[in-house]
């Protein structure tokens, strides 16, 4: 089951990925949100770089299986290791 979710990701990447050597327009993102559910450590979503903050969000709430929980009430945040 893992072996076909990494392929359909791979599919889907494809359709990001520019043909005429530009650059890439999407690409993968891992959410952690171990606060909204510590069973999942993250969710790796496909966005294209015209996705907003809130389709993340969205989309983010919806892979954790909270899709009625109001996005409003979510943010993004970047946290990097030094």
């Amino acid at each position: 089951m893992r072996r076909r979710r990494q392929q359909k990701l791979e599919r889907k990447l494809q359709q990001f990925r520019s043909k005429d050597g530009g650059p890439d327009t999407g690409g993968t993102l891992k959410i952690y949100g171990e606060a909204l559910c510590k069973d999942v450590p993250y969710k790796t979503l496909l966005l294209s770089i015209r996705d907003s903050a809130a389709q993340v969000v969205r989309e983010m709430l919806a892979k954790y299986g909270l899709e009625k929980v109001d996005p409003q009430q979510y943010c993004l945040v970047q946290v990097s290791g030094a």
